[in-house]
């Protein structure tokens, strides 16, 4: 899977509100960027933190959706997913 330079989980810390942090914990962190509005650093927070969950899941849940049981295009698009994703080739 993916992962990013600096280790998940990225959070915010109040004593430097305009940045996005990432370590192992706050003692312990770096800043990675610098964001203005408190709503995208949220959000990239959140996505970033929320990403190897989701490719996970849908990674658990692919033998499930084999065009055997569902059908063709789910597991399609679930595979298409993945590929864009950069998560299967």
């Amino acid at each position: 899977m993916k992962t990013p330079a600096t280790p998940l989980p990225w959070y915010l810390w109040v004593k430097a509100p305009m940045a996005i942090y990432g370590g192992p914990t706050p003692g312990h962190h770096r800043a990675i960027g610098r964001c203005e509005k408190k709503e995208d650093r949220e959000y990239i927070k959140h996505a970033a933190n929320a990403y190897p969950k989701l490719v996970n899941a849908v990674l658990d849940l692919l033998p499930l959706m084999h065009p055997d049981c569902v059908g063709g295009q789910v597991w399609d698009d679930a595979q298409a997913l993945l590929r864009e994703l950069g998560e299967m080739k």
